[in-house]
């Protein structure tokens, strides 16, 4: 039997909050001087065994740094299963919130959630804070508790550079998520990346730097094998998104779908005031917007709805953002001779 819209829509959310799970392993990895430092990045209390089997007195010491190099060996040893019915009976925070993040890998979404939300969100460092975050936003949950604190610690630069760069880049804060990917090590993406940089390249104002930011990171040869291909070939040209591929991704990712929304009304409102002669609108937009932030129509529109008014700060000032996108002489000539044509 065919599986239904609804079922459709949910494997996909529950897939990409796997992958995002599993992602997690790699956030706490950007490479320092202190990398070697167990007491800084922390040790797996999971060893592989002829036995598969997990010592419980030694899970029980797992601490919250312990999380990801242990959720990695049971993932590569194939103890995750056994790792889940051990801890059965341990109640230590970093114990609970590592249940959670194996059951999320083994796609039961609704057993991780019960697992964090034993938790008190305060006793959550602001790194481990993205996945039950992801998985709150993504479900029927009337109010994700993990959002405020998330969102506070990211702005206060208290996550990560890595969980700061996914929480931007998920929101629809594109801008900001790659300024954060700049501060990462290349060395620790993941698929979940390749999905992010996706979509930044379908974003006007970030296509451009995402491509120099994946170039670099090819060229410096950090990038894992796994993604070279993959990062090449969005470096080439912008990935074809089919329609219900996106509609699926809108409405897994709810954030991401406001922020959609939200800027495809912006758009719609300065299209129709330009087209309507109304500039003093179009520049009214202009005075909060950052021109990083903007597309390529809104840069064009502001600019020139700004040359018509003599609105010189202005112009200047989205005249160098057109000039930033477009540095060629044909560029500068053409913004010369609009400014001095203007009434």
């Amino acid at each position: 039997m065919a599986d239904s819209p609804d079922t459709k829509t949910r494997f996909h959310s529950v897939t990409a909050l796997t992958v995002a799970a599993l992602c997690l392993i790699g956030c706490e990895k950007n490479i320092s001087k202190t990398s070697l430092d167990p007491e800084k990045t922390g040790r797996t209390v999971v060893f592989d065994s002829m036995s598969k089997s997990v010592n419980p007195s030694t899970l029980e010491t797992l601490r919250w740094q312990d999380i990801t190099p242990t959720a990695e060996a049971c993932a590569r040893h194939g103890l995750t299963e056994e790792t889940l019915k051990v801890s059965e009976t341990l109640d230590s925070a970093p114990v609970i919130y590592l249940r959670g993040l194996l059951k999320l890998t083994l796609q039961d979404s609704t057993g991780a959630a019960a697992e964090w939300q034993r938790l008190q969100v305060a006793d959550i460092p602001p790194d481990h804070l993205y996945p039950p975050w992801r998985l709150a936003d993504s479900s029927a949950t009337p109010e994700n508790r993990y959002r405020a604190p998330l969102s506070q610690a990211v702005a206060e630069n208290r996550a990560g550079p890595l969980v700061r760069a996914r929480f931007l880049s998920s929101t629809g804060q594109w801008r900001a998520g790659l300024d954060a990917y700049l501060l990462t090590d290349p060395a620790t993406w993941s698929p979940f990346e390749v999905r992010i940089f996706s979509g930044m390249k379908l974003q006007a104002p970030c296509s451009r730097d995402v491509a120099v930011l994946m170039a670099g990171a090819l060229a410096g040869g950090r990038v894992p094998n796994p993604l070279r291909t993959d990062i090449a070939k969005l470096i080439k040209g912008t990935p074809v998104t089919h329609k219900e591929s996106l509609a699926a991704s809108l409405r897994a990712n709810p954030a991401l779908a406001k922020a959609a929304t939200t800027a495809a009304a912006k758009a719609l409102t300065l299209r129709q005031a330009f087209a309507s002669n109304q500039f003093e609108k179009v520049v009214s937009h202009a005075h909060d917007a950052d021109p990083l932030e903007a597309t390529d129509e809104a840069v064009w529109l502001i600019f020139l709805a700004a040359s018509h008014l003599k609105d010189a700060p202005t112009a200047d000032r989205w005249a160098t953002e057109l000039l930033r996108r477009n540095p060629t002489e044909t560029t500068r000539k053409w913004i010369t001779e609009i400014r001095a044509d203007a009434p």
